[in-house]
């Protein structure tokens, strides 16, 4: 089939008309003939591009023609506007109706029973088989994916994205987005006249990562970054969407561009709710939460993982979004779409015991002990200050080596072996002379202590930052206030909206290895890691420009 391409997300423009004049019933206030419940109906469509205004900066954002283009169309009718009602008709746009967008498509029948609609925009794509007769809460039944990458070869697919109404429910509607019956007429020329215009937007959501300082500003004012080691991966993302959401208002309603009815720019996802009671996230067993998300943990080696370069990549994915009461808090990182960072970060603050500065070169282990950072020679300097100390000090045992015990209880805890310290001094040896043979015991550990850390650890509270790597999570906000703390709407990520999270102030080191999703850890939270902004936008649709 001929493909047609197009520059901004579709605006549908529906008409009607009954087939046969034993159908018609007279509208005394404008003269103009519609049908009664029985025979058939015409039906034509037509697209027309055009702009629209946007209510948030930076402005609407035109779909890329891999994004817009349009190859299949769907217009499957229902009896009715409820869950129960029933496909009278599946329109399938062929070859001509495709080519001749965004100009009127031929005129076709319906039956006149038909009361509501559903745009499907590449349906071949959707995965889903739609007959007659099937009920609208079976069409638009939940659909889940087995395999991350099925993403972007379905509903995101590359010259085929998914798109359905972008009211989330069946059309026609009302101003304030009531149901409307269809009406319908008895000849092509009048159903063309008339056009019922629906928009239509995408199902997957959209997100990109920048990191880049604010002008005349360093990334880091406490670390070199490594630029080759900053990459990023779109953690816990939905495994199940509706082919249709419903929208809410969000707890601000803020932000709500191209809203026509005005029922807010949140949705109504399959896990909003429900999942999270029944899926949380288990430390011993993840087989039910990992039916509902797609996530990578501690669990996971960062060479498994698909990164993505920041600054130039996308990535796709379904829409989660979840509930937020007084009385309950899903606004947790468990089930937030996040960001998850990959840095190299080579502190610039790490110093001998005699306050020499060590220049640490990217990809060099370090760790965090107590607040503090070292490398394992530099921290053997303080090792070795601590236990001269100790044994010159006149009761030795009562003497106290924070330093030295951490690291020892790291080791322990790392390698089930560790540095025996006698309590007091041999007496045929000065402090020196032990200080020095202790401090070599450690010093000899430091390959085992290298091998055994790889790939970063946490243990009895020091953080071991293998090859300099550290992650950091960011939770995406779709709706956020200064003023509110985890309300909801507040995050999450929503269909046919793009994400750009950009990254200007990398503040503090963050995790040593890839953190698990926490149902404990509330999505807001201090910015004591990276200072970020997140501008939400929205792709642009047709619209509908009809001659009358």
């Amino acid at each position: 089939m001929k493909k047609k391409n197009f520059f901004m997300l579709a605006l549908a423009a529906i008409a009607f008309a009954a087939c046969s004049n034993e159908d018609i019933v007279p509208d005394g206030e404008n003269g103009t003939d519609v049908t009664n419940s029985d025979g058939d109906a015409w039906v034509a469509l037509s697209v027309q591009s055009t702009k629209t205004r946007a209510l948030n900066n930076p402005n609407q954002e035109n779909g890329t023609p891999d994004e817009s283009t349009i190859t299949k169309v769907y217009a499957v009718f229902f009896d009715g506007h409820t869950d129960a009602s029933i496909v009278t008709k599946i329109i399938d746009f062929g070859t001509e109706d495709i080519n001749n967008l965004p100009n009127r498509t031929n005129a076709f029948k319906i039956p006149s029973s038909s009361e509501a609609v559903l745009i499907i925009a590449n349906p071949q794509n959707l995965g889903r088989t739609i007959q007659e007769g099937d009920t609208y809460e079976n069409v638009n039944k939940v659909i889940t994916l087995t395999a991350e990458t099925e993403v972007t070869t379905g509903v995101a697919k590359s010259g085929g994205f998914v798109m359905t109404n972008a009211k989330g429910d069946l059309e026609p509607s009302k101003t304030n987005g009531d149901p409307e019956v269809l009406t319908l007429y008895n000849t092509p020329t009048a159903a063309t006249s008339s056009p019922l215009a629906i928009r239509i937007d995408r199902i997957s959501a959209k997100v990109r990562v920048y990191v880049k300082p604010d002008s005349g500003e360093e990334l880091s004012e406490t670390a070199t970054i490594d630029s080759d080691e900053t990459e990023w991966y779109l953690n816990v993302t939905n495994k199940k969407f509706y082919p249709a959401s419903k929208r809410m208002k969000t707890a601000m309603n803020t932000w709500t561009p191209y809203d026509q009815y005005s029922l807010g720019s949140y949705r109504i996802d399959p896990n909003f709710g429900v999942v999270n009671d029944i899926g949380a996230w288990d430390d011993d067993d993840q087989t039910v939460y990992a039916g509902n998300y797609f996530y990578v943990s501690s669990a996971t080696k960062k060479e498994d993982i698909d990164w993505y370069k920041v600054n130039t990549s996308v990535k796709y994915c379904l829409e989660n979004t979840q509930n937020q009461t007084d009385a309950v808090n899903f606004n947790v990182h468990a089930y937030t779409t996040q960001v998850l960072l990959k840095v190299g970060y080579a502190p610039t603050t790490i110093t001998n015991e005699d306050g020499s500065k060590v220049t640490l070169a990217n990809g060099t282990d370090w760790f965090n002990m107590n607040g503090i950072f070292y490398t394992q020679a530099s921290i053997l300097t303080y090792i070795e200050k601590e236990l001269v100390g100790k044994y010159k000090h006149g009761k030795p045992s009562e003497y106290a080596t924070d330093i030295t015990d951490s690291y020892n209880e790291y080791i322990n805890a790392l390698l089930n072996t560790q540095v025996t310290i006698p309590a007091d001094k041999d007496d045929a040896k000065t402090a020196e002379e032990m200080a020095e043979e202790l401090t070599l015991e450690f010093s000899n550990l430091a390959t085992q202590i290298s091998t055994a850390s790889k790939g970063g650890k946490n243990l009895k509270g020091v953080e071991y930052y293998s090859e300099g790597i550290c992650y950091y999570k960011v939770m995406i906000k779709h709706d956020d206030s200064p003023t509110i703390m985890n309300k909801l709407g507040e995050f999450g990520v929503v269909r046919n909206s793009v994400y750009d999270i950009t990254v200007n102030k990398i503040n503090n080191p963050g995790y040593p290895i890839i953190p698990d999703p926490d149902p404990s850890a509330p999505d807001e939270e201090e910015d004591r890691y990276l200072s970020i902004k997140i501008e939400v936008n929205p792709w642009t649709w047709y619209s509908q420009v009809e001659p009358l």
